[in-house]
């Protein structure tokens, strides 16, 4: 292997043109990537819950609705009829806007086949009040809390956006557009709906990890000029993290791999593995510098020290995320793809770039000690002799911080309400809460069923009870189905009767009968939407309120369903982007502990190889349970739930905090070869790569503190949890491992 590394060293120019040559090539690929953005890309294709949604979608087009709504004193009057004309039709423009629906553009109550004028003008010729319009319209149960608040001064426009829009990037565009518009309307407009709540949630992940991966990032690598003062040990880093992420999207690309709302953290996750690896690669260095060896003697005894343990931390860390592969939810695959690649890309970047990032040149590539660097050598030879010499106590300490943290698992919960993600001041919570106050429920469920070829008086009579029965349920707040649009339109439909009153001689099914058909003339659209007559299949469509506890969300589904069941005496499907969105974390952490535990026994497994020796491969693990159950148990603790950031943490608290252990057993054995004995063996490792840990440590916490100012509440916490993460690996590593080698391995 000397001649190996004496290689690297030789041919460090031609390494480095390699490197960045590749990563020349493969950037117009990386910038192809694909992102699904759409609901069906966070379940898994087998998922029941995705399978009715996207049965109702074929049946009748699906739930894709958003609302814009503002309010105005002078809504029922010709000025403030017309603004809203106005606003409907520019929203109806918009790409991606598949139709907008307002007071401007339906029919008035009393005249609802006469579609081809607009309330205002139909005022106007009927020479009617406005305050005349303003009653009709809150009397009607299919225009109340939809087009219009029981104040009768809020206005909605009701949008369907296009499913091809949500399904690719266009959407955040659309809504955009959207925005743009009923701003201009109305500063005070709000735009509020699952399709937008969806898309906000992909910006700001977006835009959080754009900015860890800038400005974290930078925080970082400042922080390491600090620590070394040297502008090398800097910028490589940076070199290596992000020839790893262009190689790893250029894989993704070429592998078809969809990128999805799990993957916008990667590029964080991938910093980490690459500055701790140069910090450990850094102190290494500087130490062989020190004892007087020339620049590439240094370097070659740095790599052949560090480098077999950079190897085996990018391998164990690949397959703690390749454990994610048994997910059945594609995102989670998909991300348990990116990590591993971008995990071993991490160590083949630093094999080509190391040697030749540091000694091409002429200035100075040995870092500088870090500021208190013999203070701190001091603490750690003292912590690691306190800690073995009181094994018990600090096992104990362990023990029970171990404990109470355990506790706080008894009080994990999923977060469901996803405007709970969001700031009190961001606008789309400001604009839910609006909503619910002026609207009723911005969330909407589609309860589906089959339904007879020809509907009869009585199955009329029996869907007339299930609404009713439906609009007792606390948590609804409005319920529209085929026989409100029945009602609404019947007194329109005069052929049906004779001058006299009689109804022609039909009976009560003929009747209805011949009322469907004749409103499935008139309206096809809308009769479309609430009955599927090819299909012989039915809907009602239910407005919630978005904010909702877990548990009451998810009584509200089963009540839906039982009461829907037992008065159709049929199954029925509950579903909608507002169910899916409800369950979407539990379809990301359903199999997470399956796959924790296969993450566990893999680097297990790994690490026992590496030392060749399954007692080292138990103690490299172990420390690394304590930052997982920390954090847990914290989040627990402090009522944090478990949202869409924070999903997956107990695998990336592995995948983060394994490799240090690795490092710190490497050196150890290094030193026992070398002649010291155990106690000299432990305090030489514990002041060099304890000191390694500490700095990289020290980097990686100020760096994803940066997180904790996101204005998105997920990946603020996401970040907190990182930092104790990383916090738990270092205290494990320092007091706990020294403690396990005396225990498990002993001075032999």
């Amino acid at each position: 292997m000397q001649v190996f590394y004496r290689s690297l060293v030789r041919h460090k120019l031609l390494l480095i043109l390699v490197c960045f040559l590749a990563a020349f090539v493969a950037f117009p690929l990386s910038q192809s990537v694909e992102s699904d953005q759409s609901p069906r890309s966070l379940f898994s294709e087998n998922n029941p819950r995705l399978q009715s949604y996207e049965q109702v979608v074929r049946d009748f087009g699906g739930d894709t609705t958003c609302l814009v709504a503002y309010s105005d004193p002078q809504l029922f009057s010709e000025r403030g009829l017309e603004r809203l004309s106005g606003l409907t039709s520019r929203l109806s423009g918009v790409n991606g806007v598949a139709s907008a629906m307002s007071l401007a553009n339906v029919p008035r109550p009393t005249a609802p086949l006469v579609g081809t004028l607009t309330m205002a003008q139909m005022v106007g010729q009927a020479a009617s009040s406005f305050d005349e319009l303003r009653q009709e319209v809150l009397d009607t149960e299919l225009y109340k809390d939809v087009f219009v608040g029981e104040d009768g001064q809020t206005a909605a426009v009701v949008l369907q956006i296009d499913r091809e829009a949500i399904s690719s990037g266009d959407l955040r565009q659309t809504l955009d557009d959207v925005r743009t518009i009923a701003n201009e309307n109305d500063e005070t407009s709000c735009v509020v709906g699952t399709p937008a709540l969806l898309s906000d949630v992909f910006t700001h992940l977006e835009r959080d990890a754009h900015m860890l991966t800038i400005v974290a990032s930078m925080t970082m690598l400042a922080m390491i000029f600090l620590l070394f003062r040297n502008v090398r040990w800097m910028l490589l880093p940076l070199a290596i993290v992000q020839v790893s992420i262009v190689w790893t999207r250029a894989l993704v690309a070429l592998g078809g791999v969809q990128l999805s709302i799990i993957d916008s953290m990667t590029a964080s996750l991938i910093t980490v593995i690459g500055i701790a690896t140069s910090i450990h690669i850094a102190v290494r260095y500087g130490e062989e510098t020190q004892r007087g060896y020339d620049r590439e003697e240094a370097m070659r005894r740095t790599l052949s020290r560090v480098m077999p343990a950079v190897c085996w931390t990018c391998l164990t860390t690949a397959v703690g995320f390749g454990a994610l592969f048994m997910s059945g939810v594609a995102p989670v695959r998909s991300y348990a793809f990116v990590m591993t690649t971008a995990s071993l890309f991490v160590g083949l970047a630093s094999l080509l770039l190391v040697p030749g990032g540091i000694l091409l040149g002429r200035f100075a590539s040995a870092p500088v000690p870090a500021p208190g660097e013999e203070r701190l050598k001091e603490s750690l030879a003292k912590l690691v002799g306190w800690t073995t010499h009181h094994a018990v106590l600090t096992t104990v300490v362990m023990a029970v911080i171990l404990g109470v943290a355990g506790v706080g698992f008894r009080w994990l919960r999923v977060e469901t309400d996803f405007t709970a993600n969001f700031r009190d001041e961001s606008p789309i919570l400001r604009g839910y809460r609006f909503v619910e106050d002026r609207l009723g429920g911005a969330g909407v469920i589609e309860l589906a069923f089959s339904a007879p070829e020809v509907p009869t008086a009585d199955y009329f009579e029996k869907l007339r009870k299930l609404e009713d029965d439906l609009r007792g349920i606390p948590g609804i707040t409005k319920v529209t189905g085929l026989v409100d649009l029945l009602d609404f339109f019947r007194e329109a439909l005069p052929i049906t009767k004779t001058p006299f009153g009689g109804f022609l001689g039909l009976s009560s099914d003929g009747l209805i009968r011949t009322q469907l058909e004749m409103l499935r003339l008139a309206k096809p659209t809308m009769i479309k939407e609430l009955w599927n007559q090819d299909g012989n299949r039915m809907r009602i469509v239910l407005r919630v309120r978005e904010k909702q506890t877990v548990a009451g969300k998810r009584e509200l589904l089963a009540s839906i369903s039982e009461r829907a069941e037992r008065i159709l005496s049929e199954p029925v499907q509950v579903t909608g982007l507002w169910v899916l969105m409800t369950y979407l974390i539990d379809s990301i952490v359903s199999d997470q502990w399956s796959a924790f535990a296969v993450a566990a026994i893999g680097i297990l497994a790994v690490m026992t190889l590496a030392f060749r020796s399954f007692r080292y491969g138990l103690v490299a693990f172990l420390p690394n349970v304590i930052p997982i159950v920390v954090v847990l148990g914290l989040m627990g603790w402090v009522g944090w739930p478990i949202n869409v950031a924070t999903a997956m943490i107990s695998s990336i608290s592995m995948g983060l905090v394994v490799d240090f252990s690795i490092h710190y057993l490497s050196r150890f054995r290094q030193e026992r070869e070398a002649g010291a004995s155990f106690d000299e063996a432990l305090a030489l490792t514990h002041q060099s790569t304890g000191k390694a840990m500490v700095f990289a440590n020290l980097a990686l916490m100020i760096g994803f503190s940066i997180l904790s100012f996101s204005s998105f509440v997920p990946t603020a916490q996401f970040g907190a949890l990182v930092s104790i993460a990383i916090l738990g690996g270092l205290l494990g590593n320092l007091f706990f491992l020294p403690v396990l080698l005396r225990v498990l391995v002993g001075r032999a």
